[in-house]
């Protein structure tokens, strides 16, 4: 990838800030702040992960880009998508790469998208019969009612 990026906001986890970088629309995290999520003193060892499986991850998950630093200075750094994020804490042996794997596709992948619209919540009530010989196992659906959602 050749464009320049600089981070859009940031987020967090388990008290590290993580900065986003908006790539067509996805956020990616840069190695540097994958491997302080994680619970990793460097980003050398998201570094080895990556590069022990490299073969698993697609140009969608993880790509090298150049970053605008101070100084409008540039810095090839590699970020990862929410998937490649995943895949990486799915290799790493850390305390806290379990939570992360949980953590990084709901909030990440549902990061920037608009709020869902007012969509009604649809209810069911289903009425169940006994059979008329008194046994629980033979108990059928008989009815049901749909309603819009109710507050």
């Amino acid at each position: 990838m050749t464009q320049s990026l600089a981070p859009k906001e940031t987020v967090s986890f388990q008290g590290v800030e993580l900065a986003v970088y908006d790539v067509n629309g996805t956020p990616w995290l840069q190695s540097r702040d994958l491997a302080a999520a994680l619970g990793y003193a460097d980003e050398k060892s998201v570094w080895r992960i990556f590069s022990r499986n490299e073969s698993e991850f697609s140009a969608e998950m993880s790509q090298v880009v150049n970053l605008t630093t101070s100084g409008n200075y540039q810095k090839s750094v590699r970020l990862f998508s929410p998937r490649g994020c995943h895949l990486i804490a799915m290799f790493a042996r850390t305390p806290r790469a379990k939570m992360f794997r949980k953590w990084v596709l709901d909030v990440l992948e549902r990061h920037g998208q608009p709020e869902a619209q007012n969509i009604p919540t649809v209810y069911a009530k289903v009425k169940l019969e006994s059979g008329t010989d008194g046994n629980p196992a033979t108990t059928k659906q008989v009815g049901r009612v749909i309603g819009e959602d109710r507050k």
